[in-house]
């Protein structure tokens, strides 16, 4: 049997749900049908496709028409990024005012614990060397240094303790 009859024996009636003979009781003969039942209408996922675009065979149009919209995307992506960065600029202008409000209470100290605990270890030493930087954060920036220290082996690392001066005069 050759290809072309096979064609022409395929039951239509299978694709369309009614029941025949031969097939009430069988899987549809219908191989994409099948696939598309078990798979969804996911096209990328059935084996043996071609992707949806071919990108060695664009015309100049094409390639124009993917350049622009290449484009608008780089565009959009530096507009979202120009606005995140106009709001952190407006979070960074308030936050000396927030401090001076905050100082000498108990939430000044919950805020400099939770930008030092977020912070790696060398920003946690800026941090505690912060003139508003309460001494019980101070000296827990001490101890991670010290922990840190003294897991890496390097026990001279914390030497000086943040908010300190290292030498004589006493900055």
């Amino acid at each position: 049997m050759r290809k072309h009859e096979k064609v022409r024996e395929f039951d239509f009636r299978a694709q369309r749900d009614e029941p025949t003979s031969s097939s009430a009781s069988e899987k549809p003969r219908d191989r994409r049908g099948a696939d598309a039942a078990r798979k969804g209408l996911d096209y990328m996922v059935q084996k043996h496709r071609h992707p949806v675009i071919d990108w060695n065979r664009m015309t100049d149009r094409q390639r124009q028409m993917k350049a622009r919209a290449e484009n608008l995307t780089a565009q959009i992506a530096l507009d979202q990024h120009r606005e995140n960065d106009r709001a952190n600029k407006a979070l960074f202008a308030s936050v000396e005012s927030v401090l001076a409000q905050l100082a000498g209470t108990p939430k000044a100290v919950e805020f400099f614990r939770m930008f030092s605990e977020a912070a790696t270890l060398a920003n946690a030493k800026r941090i505690a060397n912060h003139p508003d930087c309460p001494d019980v954060v101070r000296d827990e920036i001490a101890q991670r240094i010290e922990k840190a220290g003294a897991t890496r082996g390097h026990e001279g690392a914390a030497s000086v303790a943040p908010g300190k001066s290292g030498n004589a005069s006493g900055d």
